[in-house]
């Protein structure tokens, strides 16, 4: 089978005339939308729904209708290996995911105290303010994913190696998106003969891996979503811990404007958890079945 099959196979879980490059150039432009980047929570979604149609096709396309060769087999023996560091890693993005959901409820029970108060009490601003402190454990919860590494042709070896470093890749950058002081950086691509899609994804690693360094510098790195929530949670902190310690008499109006800023940003944040949270176990899934699939080709080897 010739490697221009990946493409094609490829092409078919994707909107028709849409090739495998395009859906890579378009990850490319979204980002250049106003308010999104690659850590913003719209181009995540995009990259991991490309992760998981391509897992479609290593599954479908190839290992239910091909028998592996001797040469393929150490290729597939690392991708076995490979495949259970990828699952940790959906497994430890999922984990964090729920640190994010817990830490939105807890915003939402300060919303929910603050919400419709034409001035607050000190006993009110207290409660809320012992619910806002609580918030900063959770801001400090997200913990740095592990580094998901590897390399893997014929045309099980493209297949594996493709479906692998994409997933690697979406996996690797909202690993970063996730974590407040993240260190580490992107994982290396697979090396592996260039073809138009491999090409576009080394292109699109490089750019993503430009504009992580770039905002670690300005330890902005977070995902934007997340970031601007964690921002009016600390305005709102702020305000309230000044008129309990300093006394001071600040005006409804202002503390109003910042719940409605916290309300905003909150709920935008809790709009795209859940389907990234149902795309992750969806990659999660394909890879399972992925491996089994493989497993059982071995195993009648």
């Amino acid at each position: 089978m010739r490697p221009s099959k990946f493409l094609r196979a490829i092409s078919l879980q994707f909107p028709a005339r849409l090739s495998p490059s395009l859906v890579l150039s378009a990850l490319h432009c979204r980002s250049t939308l106003p308010g999104e980047s690659y850590v913003s929570a719209p181009w995540l979604m995009g990259a991991l729904n490309v992760a998981v149609a391509i897992q479609k096709v290593a599954l479908v396309e190839s290992l239910s209708n091909i028998s592996i060769r001797e040469c393929d087999r150490n290729p597939v023996e690392n991708y076995l290996e490979d495949a259970v560091e990828l699952l940790d890693a959906c497994n430890g993005l999922c984990n964090r995911m729920e640190t994010v959901n817990e830490y939105v409820q807890a915003l939402r029970i300060v919303l929910h105290s603050l919400e419709g108060r034409s001035d607050p009490n000190a006993t009110m601003l207290k409660r809320a303010s012992v619910v806002l402190k609580s918030c900063e454990a959770m801001e400090r919860k997200c913990a740095e994913l592990e580094k998901c590494s590897s390399s893997l042709g014929s045309w099980v070896k493209e297949v594996l190696n493709g479906s692998k470093a994409i997933a690697l890749f979406a996996c690797g950058v909202f690993g970063i998106a996730l974590s407040f002081k993240t260190k580490r950086g992107l994982p290396a691509p697979c090396s592996f003969p260039t073809t138009s899609w491999s090409s576009s994804l080394h292109e699109l690693h490089k750019e993503v891996k430009e504009e992580v360094e770039t905002r670690k510098k300005l330890g902005s790195v977070v995902l934007v979503e997340l970031r601007e929530t964690v921002n009016a949670t600390k305005t709102l902190r702020d305000l309230i811990n000044l008129r309990l310690t300093v006394k001071k008499a600040t005006h409804h109006i202002e503390l109003d404007a910042k719940v409605e800023d916290l309300r905003r940003s909150c709920g935008k944040l809790e709009e795209w958890i859940k389907p990234l949270q149902e795309i992750v176990n969806e990659l999660y899934r394909n890879l399972i079945s992925t491996r089994v699939a493989l497993l059982d080709v071995l195993s009648c080897q």
